[in-house]
């Protein structure tokens, strides 16, 4: 496969993720991983949407010190528009700041240290890596695209047989979406492409419609099957909701 020549030699990141106050119990994990990453310099950034009046961003702010961002966003009518809210101010942040990539690492995963360089070798628009969807499901968190005429928006979870051919290949391949888990996408698709959700549709959360948006624009979107991240999602039903 050609590859891109990168924008600069070496290209300016952006590590970022959303959280609220229920996904603390992660949060060490993440920290850890995020200063462990390997890529020589890059920049941080924690958008905080707990309804505490920022008390849990303070608490952020003071475990990170001089070493990254917190911001506290308000929360919108629901969780699917308060998350792609923050997920437009992290779109914004890379855009006014100049920097090449976003590399969404959500703030209960844990990639390997050198995702950021594995990912950019591949010079793609948007490459991600895989990992497990959630509590108690071994399902890799991967978006294939249904067939046609059969109701829904466009997007679907890969079945069984698809999650096992998947794990057994070993490089790039071309998929329909990767999630936000652990993805790198490039400046200018997000210059182009802000993260949005309808309640008209079937209300599926932002990262469904983003990806539907680049496939309907005939923008490849890449996996690369040898990054594989611990995923530490809690039970949803467990806990009250976002």
């Amino acid at each position: 496969m050609e590859r891109v020549i990168e924008m600069r030699k070496i290209p300016k990141i952006l590590v970022a993720t959303t959280i609220y106050d229920k996904k603390h119990y992660a949060f060490p994990k993440w920290w850890k991983a995020v200063k462990e990453l390997s890529y020589p310099s890059y920049g941080v950034l924690i958008v905080d949407n707990t309804a505490d009046n920022g008390n849990y961003a303070r608490k952020l702010r003071r475990i990170i010190g001089n070493k990254g961002k917190v911001i506290h966003a308000e929360r919108k009518k629901n969780s699917r528009d308060t998350l792609s809210y923050c997920q437009n101010i992290i779109r914004q942040k890379v855009i006014d700041e100049d920097y090449d990539y976003w590399m969404s690492i959500e703030s209960d995963i844990v990639p390997p240290s050198d995702t950021i360089q594995r990912l950019l070798q591949w010079g793609q628009p948007v490459v991600g890596g895989l990992y497990e969807i959630g509590h108690d499901v071994k399902r890799l968190c991967v978006f294939l695209r249904h067939d046609k005429g059969n109701g829904t928006v466009g997007t679907r979870l890969i079945t069984a047989k698809e999650d096992e051919e998947i794990r057994k290949t070993k490089g790039l391949i071309k998929i329909h979406g990767c999630g936000i888990g652990c993805a790198l996408i490039r400046r200018d698709i997000l210059e182009r492409f802000p993260f949005w959700t309808d309640e008209r549709f079937d209300n599926k959360h932002s990262d469904v419609y983003f990806y539907m948006d680049l496939d309907n624009n005939k923008i490849p979107v890449y996996v690369d099957t040898t990054i594989f991240c611990e995923h530490y999602n809690s039970d949803w039903g467990k806990v009250e909701d976002r």
